[in-house]
């Protein structure tokens, strides 16, 4: 019931008159708090999960209410000023019940004392507080009872600052999910260790967050079970992988930058990697050194590269990063690319891609369509605004006619009279945009 002007009292209280009820949604409504007596009537007893995005009616009464709930798993207060509540109403809710998911995101909380009251819950598996400020919390600060039971922690945009207090979120003992993005975290690590979390991380996000200590990214990558590492848009230039290069699947890089094509390759020496994001690496400084010898295990396993606003400008680096024989998707956008010779052909890649993306792009010749549509398997390609000032002819397309289901060509300044002969042919196009 989101975003249905409850009116007060009465109207909550005959929604929550249903015995059986189990999931409650009621986001988004604005009624002033002090006409609710907040209670969940005969639904305490059935009640799993509870839902109140931005509602303007909360109270102290919400406490007293989810604590009567004893079989409430799941309870969303996120959006909401919770900045005034006393630590001893979110303990008395935590206590008593068997709450395992808490999202209070963007609730105005700056205390420390709450904070500890909802990691002292035993029964806490998943716990999202991003946006709000805890850039001071004591050095005795901890996670207490979480800290054995928390397998999800999501602390993005909370003023986190430093060595100590990551040392302190790692040190729980099930962490599976850790999304610590948009804090700082630059300066050196020295002797930093992710602690228990190095067996039990699955999936790390660290976004925008100023690292630029390489140590640091090699204590970040010593979990033995790590799958999902996301640093996009920090400071690294330099990749030496712990443990984790033998577990990783998915890996966002994005807005960072390599010192040379060794560091390329450490990447790509990732065994099981199926997924990379290098958009805007500056990949074009080490252009001139990449080589196809120079990719290791993972050309063997990766089905989805973006690699858009790069700066690239060779063709002929196309061709390296087209010589994964199993990949599927690729994203080239807001590259600019020197002329492609006669005949130029996508490498191995062109027998498995599906998906092509290559937006915004600037090609000085019409043989890049001819290359990119060569690829017997392709359904989707879109070329939005991407420009093609050289051509002045009509369009060729390579052996995917028979498979294009998808083709975008929104804010391309070309004839489409140097199309319609090729699109003819495209006898399986669902989806056209011109």
């Amino acid at each position: 019931m989101d975003d249905c002007s409850l009116n007060g009292a009465y109207s909550f209280g005959t929604i929550t008159d249903l015995k059986s009820l189990e999931i409650l949604s009621i986001n988004e409504n604005y009624h002033n708090a002090s006409t609710v007596n907040f209670s969940l009537g005969s639904s305490k007893n059935s009640l799993k999960s509870l839902s109140m995005f931005k509602c303007g009616f909360l109270n102290q009464s919400i406490f007293p209410a989810v604590a009567q709930c004893r079989n409430l798993k799941s309870l969303d207060l996120s959006s909401n000023n919770l900045s005034d509540f006393t630590r001893e109403r979110f303990s008395f809710m935590l206590a008593r019940g068997s709450l395992q998911d808490i999202n209070l995101s963007d609730c105005h909380i700056s205390s420390e004392v709450l904070l500890k009251a909802l990691t002292n819950c035993r029964s806490l598996r998943k716990l999202n507080l991003e946006k709000n400020l805890f850039s001071q919390l004591s050095a005795g600060f901890g996670f207490g009872g979480a800290r054995r039971t928390l397998e999800s922690l999501n602390m993005a945009s909370c003023g986190l600052v430093g060595q100590r207090i990551l040392s302190v979120i790692t040190a729980c003992r099930r962490l599976k999910e850790l999304d610590l993005s948009h804090n700082d975290f630059r300066g050196a690590f020295s002797d930093f260790s992710l602690g228990d979390a190095i067996y039990t991380l699955k999936s790390l996000k660290m976004n925008y967050c100023r690292i630029n200590d390489p140590l640091l990214f090699t204590a970040l990558t010593s979990c033995y079970r790590m799958e999902k590492l996301s640093l996009s848009f920090n400071s690294l230039c330099s990749y030496a992988f712990g443990a984790s290069v033998k577990t990783l699947r998915k890996i966002n890089l994005s807005g960072n930058f390599f010192a040379s094509a060794e560091d390329l390759y450490r990447v790509f020496s990732c065994p099981k990697l199926e997924s990379l994001n290098l958009s805007t690496t500056r990949l074009n400084m080490i252009e001139p050194e990449l080589k196809f010898s120079g990719f290791g295990h993972a050309s063997d396993v990766l089905r989805e590269l973006v690699i858009a606003n790069c700066q690239l400008r060779r063709s002929t680096v196309l061709m390296i990063f087209t010589s994964f024989p199993k990949l599927e998707k690729l994203d080239i956008s807001k590259n600019c690319f020197y002329p492609f010779y006669k005949g130029f052909s996508l490498s191995e890649s062109k027998n498995s891609l599906v998906e092509i993306k290559a937006e915004h792009s600037k090609f000085v010749d019409g043989h890049i369509i001819k290359a990119l549509t060569d690829c017997r398997n392709l359904e989707v390609l879109s070329l939005k605004y991407s420009s093609f000032p050289a051509m002045s002819s009509m369009v060729e397309f390579g052996s995917s006619t028979g498979f294009l289901r998808e083709l975008s060509l929104i804010g391309c300044e070309i004839s489409f009279s140097y199309w319609v002969d090729e699109l003819k042919k495209c006898t399986r196009l669902q989806k056209l945009e011109f």
